[in-house]
């Protein structure tokens, strides 16, 4: 786990991650952001956002599944269990 996008960067570099869950908005990079990034490193990188904000939900859902905060456990699992099985 991580706390900043720089420090997602640094284990995204060192690691071997099937998914990628990141708040949208975050001090320094922001989440659309850091999925981006890690999106060339890692081309295959399942996405999958949170957020409260629903002005950023348009720009997240072109990158992965969003869940709006709050959400019930049932959604979040919903949610990862499509993100896992998407090709």
């Amino acid at each position: 786990m991580a706390r900043t996008g720089d420090e997602a960067m640094q284990l995204l570099g060192q690691q071997q991650v099937d998914v990628l869950l990141t708040d949208i908005v975050m001090p320094g990079i922001n989440g659309i952001e850091l999925a981006r990034r890690a999106q060339r490193l890692h081309p295959n990188l399942k996405l999958m956002f949170m957020t409260g904000y629903s002005s950023r939900f348009v720009d997240a859902q072109e990158l992965g599944k969003v869940v709006l905060k709050p959400f019930r456990v049932s959604e979040f699992i919903a949610v990862l269990v499509e993100v896992l099985a998407a090709e």
